[in-house]
């Protein structure tokens, strides 16, 4: 049903549901262990256009920096990650971070490198201003992309370095 009145909103709409009513059908569907259909459900509702009803609000958010810093993708990405993690959906709540990143509404965790010759660099990961649930998979998905690039490119018999990891809570 939470999918259903979703889907609902939309084909009568033609607009993004309320932010606060995806956030509902995230934690419905979540509690029920329904990751990929609670996936599937932000993609549709991320890919329609946003609309803004009354300029004057535009402006504001436009003008307020700490407000527009919140959209409605972060808030939607936020609130679906948090819902995952609440009930051991890790993989799925790892997949929506990634793909939050990849859009550009969620922060990559991985600091630039600073300074510092050599091979063995440190890893740095900032989590400023994510909740519990979004630094979790941020770490995860930040070391798997560490253990995992280098992996993929050795060659049988190299000796992958590992790496410290600096996490900035």
């Amino acid at each position: 049903w939470s999918i259903r009145a979703i889907d609902d909103w939309i084909e009568w709409s033609g607009r993004r549901p309320r932010k606060e009513a995806v956030a509902s059908a995230c934690r419905v569907l979540a509690k029920r262990y329904r990751g990929q259909e609670l996936i599937m459900m932000v993609t549709k509702v991320l890919n329609i256009p946003a609309h803004y009803n009354n300029d004057a609000i535009q402006d504001q958010l436009d003008e307020d920096s700490d407000v527009s810093a919140y959209t409605y993708e972060k808030a939607v990405y936020t609130e679906s990650i948090n819902a995952l993690h609440k009930n051991g959906l890790y993989e799925e709540a790892d997949q929506l971070y990634a793909e939050g990143v990849a859009s550009g509404h969620l922060p990559w965790a991985v600091m630039p490198s600073s300074g510092g010759g050599g091979e063995h660099k440190q890893l740095r990961l900032d989590l400023h201003g994510m909740s519990a649930a979004v630094a979790h998979s941020a770490v995860r998905v930040s070391l798997e992309k560490e253990i995992m690039g280098p992996a993929q490119m050795a060659q049988p018999g190299d000796n992958i370095r590992a790496r410290d990891v600096m996490i900035v809570t």
